[in-house]
């Protein structure tokens, strides 16, 4: 059956003309700017709905990749209203429909690579779904299944505090620390965290030294810096914010790269020896829209919070040989 066009490409350019945009009926490559997806939001957007403008650059980028992909079945001949209205039915189902969509389509190329035996390419889209992962927000941690008892001994904390402020009409305030660092912080011992870990082993190790990383090193994780918590906690507590609420700088990085990052701030050339040892998930994401409702955001980069607890770690190390 011969189908009608339903919009034609004349109409596509009028319509760019119009928006000052660049013809999208002669795409090549579905690449969208900030600046163009900004043009067509403001035309589509509801008023009632907040839609980030880099969710809705992203959603228009996936819709034109598969109007230029499959050429057959784009009805729309790449239209810039039209597709911002299509974008805008994906976000009103959820919010994160173009992450969830880009983790089944790595899920999907991972099993095809398994399938064709290709070990070297599974090992790359694993790191890339670890990366891609949906982002843990606060209310999502209901129902709860975490991956290990220390899990749940923080969210069965969580309850008693909540059972308790009921009881007793108390304010309660949850904040969940996203790997908190800094001087003055746990070192040694077994209970330290990460990067006070590899500031100690850097410390001890001299230059051209090895250190012992448990794992392959690809683990990713992110990491807070004691400041930028301490911001988030007074304004928390002066808040009306009830339940859990997510305080962690979002800089993701490898184990290997934090322990590079550590060994340059050290001024040291060091080996990384990987051994076998407890690693936890592959990756653990997390979400902040609640502490920066409050207008909450981390000032102090990776770089420079180990730059300030490098040269604490290494005073305590030099203590302990005295």
């Amino acid at each position: 059956m011969q189908l009608p066009e339903y919009i034609s490409k004349d109409e596509v350019k009028r319509i760019c003309r119009e928006l000052k945009l660049k013809d999208w009926s002669k795409l090549k490559k579905p690449e969208v700017s900030a600046e163009d997806a900004r043009k067509i939001l403001a035309i589509v957007k509801p008023a009632d709905m907040d839609i980030p403008l880099e969710d809705f650059r992203v959603g228009l980028e996936v819709e034109l990749e598969h109007g230029t992909q499959f050429a057959d079945a784009n009805v729309t001949n790449n239209h810039p209203i039209l597709t911002g209205k299509i974008v805008l039915a994906h976000l009103y189902e959820t919010m994160d429909y173009y992450k969830r969509l880009e983790v089944a389509e790595i899920e999907g190329d991972i099993l095809k690579a398994l399938k064709a035996k290709n070990l070297a390419k599974v090992e790359a889209l694993y790191r890339k779904l670890a990366k891609a992962r949906l982002e843990l927000s606060e209310e999502e941690a209901y129902p709860a299944l975490p991956d290990n008892e220390y899990g749940w001994e923080k969210l069965y904390a969580e309850r008693m505090a909540m059972a308790y402020g009921r009881r007793y009409g108390m304010a309660v305030r949850i904040a969940r620390f996203q790997n908190t660092y800094g001087p003055e912080g746990t070192w040694e011992g077994g209970r330290e965290k990460a990067p006070a870990a590899l500031c100690r082993k850097i410390a001890e190790a001299p230059d051209g030294g090895e250190i012992e990383v448990w794992g392959d090193g690809t683990a990713m994780r992110a990491y807070t810096y004691i400041d930028d918590l301490l911001d988030g906690i007074i304004l928390l507590v002066h808040s009306d914010l009830e339940d859990g609420v997510n305080i962690g700088r979002k800089e993701y990085v490898s184990v290997d790269g934090l322990a590079q990052t550590v060994a340059r701030v050290a001024g040291k050339r060091i080996r990384i020896k990987h051994v076998p040892g407890p690693v936890g998930v592959e990756a653990r994401n997390f979400r902040n829209d609640r502490i920066s409702s409050l207008g909450w955001t981390s000032r102090v980069s990776l770089k420079e919070g180990l730059s300030r607890t490098y040269p604490w770690v290494r005073s305590q190390v030099e203590a302990r040989k005295k």
